[in-house]
């Protein structure tokens, strides 16, 4: 917490002083939204709130090119502002990659809670540095007041504008535009050995007991596929399998009430509809023994933890491509 605090003090005073350098590069928004999002869940999910992202990218603008630190501190000082002040109900992140009159490109998005609300004679004061809404705010609900001075600061650094409208009891809502530039694809994707793909998969089983997981891999995966299906655990994948058909299955290794190798086998064995369906391995836990067993068991290939877009993609063509001809060379790590 100290640090925390101490890093917003530097911020600020680097930002009054003239001495706060934007960075700019290139970068895939979605995956930006998509992981400062899924990094708050948790913290949410502690506090008995939803927490969901709705974000619409551009295929003129896959990649845009802006100061991702900044980008991703007025993101997160936002997110963490909106759950602190939330009780009961959720958040709402919306973003959308859009454009300018001029045709360049912009990235709009906003932070709905349904939190406490701030007065209207205030609304202005929380963008100042030490200034909260009322003076029982530090008391209740603990912070320095600095956070929504940096998400000001840096908007207005990259350009941009934040407005807020918020009614008491009903919650408040931060709207960001920030007008950035076009990025370039990595060299693997401009070349076509990334994203692009033949076709879109028709339905992908996602199985994860952490809903954290689950939403993170359903983000990444949304570009590439028309039908995304959650199971919790294995046993329901299990019981899924035998009643629906799905072009690929992502199977997380550790899970209650039956694992994935258990599951794998089950459905491996079970000769219904997904005997063979290609299923992929997700796993914190990339040793050779435990790869081994999902070899084993009958899986084709596994993505390491923490996932990747990159990582992904590269596991999405390789099954698409239908280079795993035989049992030495299908099942590999990507």
């Amino acid at each position: 917490m100290l640090l925390d605090i101490v890093d917003d003090v530097m911020d600020i005073s680097k930002i009054e002083a003239g001495k706060f350098v934007l960075d700019p590069i290139d970068f895939d928004p979605e995956e930006v939204f998509t992981k400062v999002t899924s990094f708050w869940s948790a913290r949410a999910a502690q506090k008995d709130l939803s927490l969901t992202l709705e974000f619409t990218g551009s295929a003129a603008f896959p990649y845009l090119h802006g100061d991702v630190r900044c980008l991703k501190q007025i993101l997160n000082n936002t997110l963490s502002n909106a759950i602190k002040f939330t009780v009961t109900g959720g958040i709402v992140v919306r973003g959308m990659v859009t454009t300018t009159p001029d045709g360049a490109p912009a990235l709009r998005f906003s932070v709905h809670d349904s939190g406490v609300g701030i007065p209207e004679d205030r609304q202005q004061a929380v963008f100042s540095a030490f200034e909260q809404a009322d003076r029982s705010t530090t008391r209740q609900y603990g912070g320095t007041g600095l956070g929504l001075s940096i998400v000001a600061r840096l908007t207005k650094l990259m350009g941009g504008t934040v407005e807020l409208a918020s009614e008491m009891q009903q919650g408040t809502v931060f709207n960001f535009g920030l007008p950035l530039a076009a990025g370039r694809l990595p060299a693997s994707l401009a070349s076509g050995t990334g994203l692009a793909l033949p076709a879109k998969f028709d339905r992908i089983l996602i199985v994860d007991d952490i809903e954290t997981n689950r939403m993170v891999l359903s983000g990444l995966l949304k570009p590439y596929c028309d039908a995304i299906v959650i199971a919790e655990n294995g046993l329901q994948a299990v019981e899924m399998c035998e009643a629906d058909a799905f072009e690929l299955i992502f199977m997380d290794y550790h899970m209650p009430k039956m694992d994935g190798i258990e599951a794998t086998k089950r459905i491996r064995q079970g000769g219904g509809v997904n005997a063979e369906t290609k299923i992929v391995a997700l796993t914190a836990e990339a040793m050779v023994e435990n790869i081994s067993q999902f070899l084993a068991a009958g899986m084709d290939l596994y993505l390491s933890k923490p996932l990747t877009r990159d990582g992904l993609v590269d596991c999405l063509r390789q099954i698409r491509a239908g280079s795993e001809t035989d049992a030495g060379t299908r099942r590999q790590r990507v």
